[in-house]
C-alpha cells in the first residue's frame, strides 16, 4: 500500500519535472521579455518626458501621460509572457477582469476623470500660467499651481482657492494676464449746468499731463447717459499691464486728480436730487408746518 502510494507521487512529481524541463525554454523567454520590457518601458518614459515637455510645461500632466505610457508597456510586455507560457486562459481572465474593473472606476470616479481630462484640454490649449491673474467662479487672484485635477488660485485677500479644472473649462473666465496692456474705465456723473466740451477736455488733459497712460493709446471719453440728476461720462486709458497692486494705484491717482480738475475748473459733481410733490393743499399744510411759530408776548 505505502509502495504504491510512494510510487505514484514519484510518477506525480515526474510528470511535473519533465512538464517543468518542456516549458523552460518558454519560460527562459517570457523572463528575458519581462526584463526586457521593464528596461524598454524604462527608457521610452524618459524619451516621452522630453517630448510632451515641448508641448506643455506642467508637470503632474507630463507625468501622467509618460507614467500610463510606461505601464501600458509594462501591461503589454506581461501579457506576452504569459502568450509565450502558452497562459492563454490567464490571459483573457486577465483582460476580462481588467475590462470590469476600469468600467467600475469609471462609473465611480467620474468627476476625478473629467477633471483630469480637462486638465489635458487645458494643457493643451493654455488657457492660463502660473503667475497669470484671472477671474473665475467669482473669484479674483493670481495661478499658483496647475495640476492634472486641480488648479489653485491664490485671491488677491491672501485666501487660496483649490478650482476643479472641470469647473474652469466648463464656466466663462477672464485671463488679465493674456495681453500687454490694461485699460481703466472710470466713471463719473456731471450737472447739468457744466459745459460738456469743457468736461472732456479737462478729463483728458488731467490724465495726460497728470497720470501715468499709455502714450501708443488715445485716452477716451464718452457720455453715457442722461441720468436722474446727472450726465453720465465715462472715461477709459490704457497703462502696462503690470501688477494689480500698481493697477488699483493708477486708477486712484486718476479719480484723485479728477476730482482736483473739477475743483479748479468750477465743474461739479451732483449729488442725487429728489423732488417732492405735495400737490396744492398739502403743499400748504406742509408749509404752515414748517412755518416758524411766533412767541406770544408775555401779559
Amino acid at each position: 500500500m505505502m509502495e504504491n502510494a510512494f510510487n505514484l507521487l514519484f510518477e506525480k512529481l515526474q510528470n511535473w519535472f519533465n512538464g517543468f524541463i518542456l516549458i523552460l525554454p518558454n519560460l527562459l523567454v517570457a523572463i528575458l521579455i519581462v526584463i526586457f520590457i521593464f528596461i524598454f518601458a524604462r527608457s521610452i518614459r524618459k524619451l516621452a518626458t522630453s517630448i510632451i515637455h515641448r508641448f506643455t510645461p506642467n508637470l503632474p500632466i507630463n507625468n501622467f501621460i509618460s507614467g500610463f505610457i510606461h505601464y501600458a508597456i509594462i501591461l503589454i510586455g506581461l501579457i506576452m509572457a504569459l502568450s509565450i507560457l502558452q497562459l492563454d486562459k490567464a490571459v483573457t481572465s486577465i483582460l476580462a477582469g481588467a475590462g470590469v474593473v476600469g468600467l467600475a472606476i469609471g462609473l465611480a470616479f467620474q468627476n476625478p476623470i473629467k477633471n483630469t481630462v480637462s486638465g489635458f484640454i487645458m494643457s493643451y490649449r493654455k488657457y492660463y500660467n502660473i503667475g497669470d491673474r484671472v477671474e473665475t467662479n467669482g473669484h479674483y487672484g493670481t495661478i499658483e499651481y496647475i495640476g492634472i485635477r486641480v488648479s489653485e488660485l491664490r485671491l488677491t485677500t491672501g485666501e487660496l482657492v483649490i478650482l476643479p479644472n472641470d469647473i474652469i473649462v466648463n464656466e466663462t473666465f477672464k485671463n488679465v494676464s493674456s495681453t500687454a496692456k490694461r485699460a481703466i474705465v472710470i466713471n463719473v456723473g456731471v450737472s447739468y449746468h457744466d459745459n460738456l466740451e469743457k468736461v472732456e477736455r479737462v478729463v483728458k488733459e488731467t490724465i495726460s499731463d497728470r497720470v501715468e497712460h499709455l502714450k501708443t493709446e488715445d485716452i477716451e471719453g464718452y457720455f453715457k447717459e442722461f441720468d436722474s440728476s446727472s450726465i453720465n461720462f465715462m472715461l477709459r486709458f490704457w497703462i502696462e499691464n503690470v501688477s494689480d497692486k500698481h493697477y488699483q494705484q493708477t486708477k486712484s491717482k486718476a479719480i484723485i486728480e479728477i476730482k482736483k480738475a473739477f475743483d479748479e475748473a468750477g465743474i461739479t459733481i451732483p449729488f442725487p436730487i429728489r423732488t417732492l410733490d405735495f400737490g396744492n393743499r398739502k403743499a400748504e399744510l406742509f408749509a404752515e408746518m414748517i412755518t416758524p411759530v411766533k412767541p406770544s408776548k408775555p401779559s
